[in-house]
């Protein structure tokens, strides 16, 4: 790599990479927080049991769920059965309720965040809540859920890498996709 191509990528490196103000806002503020510590992180300890204490990587994507939901003003984590991270993200929150899949007749409603875990919320529920404007949280998707996730949407934005992928529907916004190292370790 010549100094010319060292010079320009430093150049463009302030932006990440995106182009639209919104997703800049979210690299800056979810993905890549620099000094930005959420005030609940030392309260973290007391919700975790056991090994969970000791599993640092599974603490961080605790972390980056909790600034997600905080950019995205959560109002109720919707996840299938007994999720331990929305359950913990959901405490940490103190948001209303903890919101589950599969019961019929299942509404979502305006400030939710559906989170799916290696594939566990069914095609039938990723697509309502596509439909309904409602951003997704998938970790380590499975085939199906990849497909249905990374398929354009009307209107919104797709952050995505191999393990992650965060969908936000918003009306205000062409759809727009990006590849990006969704690294859950912070600061």
């Amino acid at each position: 790599m010549s100094l010319i191509d060292i010079f320009i990528r430093w150049r463009h490196s302030k932006g990440f990479g995106v182009h639209s103000p919104y997703a800049f806002r979210f690299v800056n503020d979810v993905v890549r927080p620099g000094v930005y510590k959420y005030y609940s992180y030392d309260e973290l300890d007391s919700l975790l049991e056991g090994s969970e204490r000791k599993n640092y990587r599974f603490q961080e994507l605790i972390k980056f769920t909790l600034r997600l939901a905080v950019f995205l003003k959560t109002q109720r984590i919707v996840a299938p059965g007994k999720s331990r991270l929305a359950e913990i993200v959901s405490k940490a929150l103190n948001l209303k309720r903890y919101g589950t899949l599969g019961t019929s007749g299942f509404l979502f409603q305006e400030g939710d965040l559906l989170i799916s875990e290696k594939g566990n919320v069914k095609g039938e529920y990723l697509q309502k809540a596509i439909a309904e404007n409602i951003p997704v949280f998938a970790i380590k998707p499975d085939e199906e859920t990849r497909k249905i996730l990374s398929s354009p949407i009307p209107r919104g934005v797709a952050f995505k890498d191999n393990e992650r992928i965060v969908l936000i529907p918003r009306e205000e916004m062409a759809y727009v996709s990006y590849d990006i190292l969704l690294d859950v370790r912070t600061p």
